[in-house]
């Protein structure tokens, strides 16, 4: 079908994060770091920066000197990549508006926009959305919650449950709340945080590439863009 020979053309990006929070579920973006972040893409495209160093044979790690360093080279490797759609799980609540923060705490411009723009966070008194100038922003956690719902036995849409079902991939099992306790204590176990990372950008990558046919028939069907389908109500 024509749908079938447009997917292949579309270069995704998968992003996810991990942040120093010693306060478990509340997030201060304006005092927590940025400890790792995670980059997956097309033809083996792998990378996890970080900046403490530890012993590893991953080679997708990437030391980095420092939070400032790792959001230069973040942003240096999604140029690079030039991706048509970067994608996250909750990425328009969590990770792209965190990146943005921490960026604009150092006064760093992350100018990831096609025109040299920085991602654009939009509040509501009921919603988050982020949009990349020239690059679909596709929250894969804002589609399969708002539209897929009635089709899935969940009834819980972590990335842990929704991959099970939607890909029978199970994640690795390491416990997230600690991950400060690592970091502080400059434990060996960060590198199985990093698999973790990676796990979990692979992971939105492969829930993109499932539901984006979805995704592109109904912008199809009701002529708006990928973005503003990807948000929309089942309605």
């Amino acid at each position: 079908s024509q749908l079938s020979e447009e997917m292949p053309n579309l270069k995704i990006l998968a992003i996810d994060i991990e942040t120093h929070n010693p306060l478990g579920k509340t997030m201060l973006p304006e005092e927590h770091p940025i400890i790792m972040a995670a980059l997956c893409g097309e033809n083996g495209f792998r990378k996890v920066l970080t900046w403490k160093k530890f012993p590893t044979k991953l080679e997708y790690i990437e030391f980095v000197n420092s939070e400032i360093e790792l959001l230069e080279r973040l942003k240096h490797y999604i140029r690079q990549y030039e991706p048509d759609i970067i994608t996250g799980y909750f990425s328009d609540v969590f990770d792209l508006p965190y990146i943005k923060s921490r960026a604009d705490r150092y006064r760093i411009k992350f100018d990831i926009g096609l025109d040299g723009s920085q991602p654009k966070i939009i509040k509501t008194a009921a919603n988050t959305t982020t949009e990349i100038t020239g690059i679909v922003h596709l929250d894969v956690f804002k589609f399969i919650r708002k539209v897929m719902w009635t089709s899935l036995q969940t009834t819980v849409y972590d990335l842990s449950s929704v991959a099970k079902e939607l890909l029978n991939e199970t994640k690795e099992a390491v416990d997230i709340d600690k991950l400060y306790l690592s970091w502080d204590n400059h434990s060996p176990e960060l590198e199985s945080y990093c698999s973790y990372n990676m796990q979990d950008a692979q992971l939105t990558l492969n829930l993109c590439k499932k539901v984006l046919p979805n995704v592109m028939e109904l912008t199809r069907t009701i002529g708006l863009p990928l973005y503003d389908v990807s948000r929309m109500s089942y309605s």
